[in-house]
């Protein structure tokens, strides 16, 4: 019968392993997974995180069209259709270039 208590989990490997990752590494790799970039210097280049200029724009642009349309027309539908356009027109682009269209979808 086992034990489930912590003197029968496993010890923490040897931090002199080099098969043991130390958390350095384990934060670089799931920062690489994530698509977190770093600068230079180490810290977080959040711009170039978020996907650019472009990514941003992919993001905020449809929500924003919706928003400004509404606020001044007071038409549901219209907001609606022309936030789509907006982001029909980013996942076109993002196609053509052959690039993943999932950033384009955020927005929607």
């Amino acid at each position: 019968m086992e034990h489930d208590g912590p003197a029968s989990r496993g010890k923490p490997g040897n931090p002199g392993n080099p098969e043991d990752p130390g958390a350095a590494e384990l934060a670089a790799a799931y920062a690489a997974r994530a698509g977190i970039h770093r600068r230079h210097d180490g810290g977080i280049d959040v711009l170039r995180s978020a996907g650019g200029i472009r990514g941003v724009l992919e993001s905020i642009l449809p929500g924003l069209v919706f928003l400004v349309v509404f606020t001044f027309g007071r038409d549901l539908v219209l907001s609606a259709v022309l936030s789509l356009v907006v982001a029909a027109v980013f996942v076109v682009v993002r196609l053509v270039g052959r690039t993943s269209p999932t950033q384009a979808f955020a927005g929607v």
